[in-house]
């Protein structure tokens, strides 16, 4: 062992012990729509707070640029595929390019545990007829969880897909609350978490699909489970220049099984993080924006973080 392995760093700190639960709400307060002082595809309202955990803003991506109510988050640009009035012929699918995004990042050595979310949705006479949640966690391969929601007349289709039946119905959303249970899929999250709404089979490109509101509940904890070694010889990445004096860094992979890397300083503040791009090859890094000094690569794989020290000098 000490042959491989130069310096250990063991099991971090159990769960039980450091647990912080937070219960995050998004209302949508801020945004300002339909007007020429729209407040754009970016939710400028304070997000919540909680410790250990940093939440970002709510944005829209590929729909219009408007949201066409304030107070809420309502979007059209929606992809087509329902006809108003049919309630039995859909002919779209999800489109990975439309989508609510909002991410959410547990602090340095912190894991995140989601235990569900919740979010009040509604659509337009001629909005979308289906919507789903997926993430970062399998690269928004699935979507997520478990769904239910409390308005009997919105279905869930397979598990976890949202389907308006009625399309004569487009209740106010206070009564259609949707909830995600990700069980499992969502436990020991170590690195920054998007959550993506998606909306598609809408009857027209002015319909909307709309959330009112979005909570987040779960728990901050240590990271648990998980072993960190630094500098170990069978490290699955090489690191070179090192020291790095020319404003960059490569990191080469030596293994595909690995979720992401990241630049970490002294005090464990994630500088930059980098996903799997899946393509094996080396990866140039700019670190010409870091003052001289020492870091950390972290470098994240399905059983354990490996991590190096990277010394940067100008």
């Amino acid at each position: 062992m000490i042959k491989n392995l130069l310096l250990a760093a063991g099991i971090l700190s159990g769960v039980a012990a450091s647990a912080q639960s937070f219960n995050a709400s998004y209302s949508f307060s801020a945004v300002v729509g339909g007007t020429t002082s729209s407040t754009g595809t970016l939710d400028p309202t304070p997000v919540p707070t909680a410790a250990n955990v940093t939440f970002g803003p709510f944005t829209a991506v590929g729909t219009n640029t408007t949201s066409s109510t304030g107070g809420v988050f309502s979007f059209t640009g929606w992809s087509l595929g329902a006809t108003n009035g049919n309630n039995t012929t859909f002919t779209g699918a999800i489109d990975l390019a439309k989508y609510y995004n909002v991410t959410i990042t547990p602090a340095a050595g912190y894991a995140l545990n989601i235990v569900d979310i919740a979010f009040q949705a509604t659509r337009s006479g001629t909005g979308v007829r289906n919507w789903a949640v997926r993430t970062s966690a399998d690269n928004f391969g699935a979507n997520l969880g478990t769904a239910a929601c409390s308005n009997t007349n919105i279905a869930i289709q397979g598990g976890n897909t949202y389907f308006w039946s009625a399309d004569t119905y487009t209740a106010f959303a206070t009564q259609n609350i949707c909830t995600i249970n990700p069980g499992s899929s969502l436990a020991n999250i170590t690195t920054p978490l998007s959550v993506r709404f998606y909306g598609w089979n809408a009857e027209a490109s002015g319909g909307t699909f709309r959330i009112d509101s979005a909570t987040f509940n779960g728990l901050a904890v240590l990271a648990s489970g998980l072993k960190e070694y630094a500098h170990s010889l069978q490290a699955p990445f090489k690191l070179l220049p090192n020291p790095s004096t020319n404003g960059f860094v490569t990191i080469e992979p030596l293994t595909n099984d690995y979720a992401n890397f990241q630049i970490v300083d002294v005090l464990g503040k994630v500088i930059l993080t980098e996903r799997n791009d899946k393509t094996g090859n080396k990866i140039k890094v700019d670190v010409s924006a870091l003052s001289e000094g020492t870091y950390f690569v972290r470098f994240n794989t399905s059983q354990r973080t490996y991590s190096e020290k990277l010394i940067i000098t100008k």
